[in-house]
């Protein structure tokens, strides 16, 4: 009886558990599905959420951000020019020109100096004016040495009428060699003392070596002047030149005896190109070239123009 009732309790037990076991199994297979149902329509939703909120901040960055076809950043530059920066111009090569400055010069033009210490005396000649060849230009107070060279020509003479009494008594075998060579050397010296005083006279007068013309007076009567002191400058009377300067490669179009273009004061001369220096300047790798104008060319010195050379071939 015991053991019927064991039995019973038993297989009640087994049936509880079963059934238990089958509700827990319909339970799970349906609350399962719908846990991941569920967690698969919330990461929908987020991601939707996600979408909408990416979408709507590119919407946001499409509105703020510059069209693709603008070179111009987000942030607004100052421009160097509102600063008052100057910007760096590209300056392009300055083209070739013909056209090259000189200035008028004479064929000759020197400053004479002073050949004595003393006073000026005269000057013979003004500003502009012409002279000849020899011609007295200034003249200097030679007093002293006039009187010095009278001097010397007595004691010539004396020196002289000696040198004659003497070489009669040694044609006369009355003196004897020794005197007589004396006699002629105190003769040479008392000359020689002529002929130097002779020269400083020639000194005390300023003679024109050239024709020409005044440029400059340095000097006024009753001045005083020092050896080697600078008194006159004369230029030659004769075709004036015009004197520039002209790349050292130019000299393979150009040649001798071509005839350029000068302008002076709007007037144009027909120059002939005469010579080329034989010396290149290190520097600027130019050579210095005279033009001749025509004779009827009536020109200041030191006036500039502008020659306009024929460009080569």
């Amino acid at each position: 009886m015991s053991d019927l009732i064991f039995r019973g309790v038993l297989a009640v037990s087994l049936l509880i558990a079963v059934t238990s076991l089958d509700v827990t199994a319909s339970f799970s297979g349906f609350w399962v599905p719908a846990a991941y149902a569920q967690a698969a329509e919330a990461s929908s939703s987020e991601q939707t959420t996600a979408v909408e909120t990416l979408d709507n901040n590119q919407s946001s960055l499409k509105t703020l951000s510059v069209p693709q076809d603008s070179p111009a950043p987000l942030v607004e530059r100052t421009m160097p020019q509102q600063l008052g920066v100057p910007q760096a111009e590209q300056v392009s090569p300055p083209a070739e020109t013909y056209q090259r400055r000189g200035v008028v010069v004479a064929g000759k033009q020197i400053r004479l100096a002073s050949r004595m210490d003393g006073l000026v005396s005269a000057v013979h000649v003004k500003l502009g004016d012409q002279f000849a060849k020899n011609d007295l230009l200034i003249e200097f107070d030679c007093s002293v040495e006039r009187a010095a060279l009278e001097e010397a020509r007595l004691l010539h003479e004396m020196a002289k009428f000696d040198y004659v009494v003497t070489l009669r008594k040694r044609k006369e075998n009355a003196i004897g060699n020794e005197e007589f060579e004396l006699s002629q050397l105190k003769m040479e010296v008392a000359l020689a003392k002529l002929n130097h005083f002779r020269e400083q006279i020639d000194s005390c007068r300023l003679l024109a070596p050239f024709g020409g013309r005044v440029l400059t007076l340095d000097v006024q009567p009753h001045q005083s002047v020092v050896t080697l002191q600078p008194v006159i400058e004369i230029v030659e009377q004769g075709p004036l030149y015009f004197r520039l300067f002209l790349p050292w490669a130019w000299q393979q179009w150009l040649s001798v005896g071509d005839l350029v273009d000068v302008a002076i004061i709007e007037q144009h001369y027909q120059a002939e190109l005469i010579d080329f220096s034989s010396e290149v300047d290190t520097v600027h790798q130019s050579v210095t070239a005279r033009l001749r104008f025509p004779s009827e060319a009536n020109l200041p010195i030191g006036i500039s123009g502008v020659a306009s050379f024929q460009p080569p071939n």
